[in-house]
């Protein structure tokens, strides 16, 4: 596809998009689903695409229907290289396993998404950081606390925070780098 064609495709996306809004603000999951259902029958790239996954998934999730929705996560994701997409959907998919009440999946998708960030240009991880830490407790690993320690790192400088992290007290580091994503940019 050519970029002007891709250009059209992201407008036309972000129309969508806007008219699912309008759904959500009025509760109806389904005539949001339907739109994002009719729009994935075109053709268009492969970012769009997953972004388009992306928002069905998290309208199959709200309405219950939670293996449609890793199934379509899944298929999400291998559209896409590392990056901001792909980290978004591995954490949805990890937070839907927890939901489901198995952790050690979620972990491994935690972990997963983890590794994404780390390979990934600009991906601060504070979430999954946040919920891998929260779900293994005291059990990390030595090369789940290397994977940690460079997320933290990883992290702290896309973010432009002060200083060096402290990689001993991960939680902490953690929380500061969470508390800096709630900023938004600046």
């Amino acid at each position: 596809m050519s970029s002007g064609q891709s250009d059209s495709d992201w407008m036309h996306w972000n129309e969508v998009q806007y008219s699912i809004a309008l759904d959500l603000q009025s509760k109806d999951l389904v005539s949001a689903l339907r739109k994002v259902n009719s729009f994935l029958a075109a053709q268009i790239t492969p970012e769009i695409r997953s972004s388009a996954l992306g928002m069905k998934a998290e309208l199959e999730e709200e309405l219950g229907q939670l293996e449609n929705a890793k199934q379509t996560l899944l298929s999400a994701r291998g559209l896409v290289g590392p990056g901001f997409g792909k980290y978004v959907h591995e954490f949805c998919l990890a937070g839907i396993f927890r939901k489901q009440g198995e952790i050690e999946k979620a972990i491994s998708w935690y972990r997963t998404a983890l590794k994404t960030s780390v390979e990934s240009d600009g991906v601060s991880s504070g979430s999954a950081l946040n919920a891998f830490l929260t779900l293994n407790g005291e059990t990390l690993t030595a090369k789940d606390y290397e994977l940690c320690v460079q997320a933290v790192q990883r992290s702290w400088r896309i973010l432009g925070l002060i200083g060096e992290p402290e990689i001993t007290d991960l939680a902490k580091a953690v929380s500061k780098i969470r508390e800096r994503e709630a900023r938004g940019p600046q």
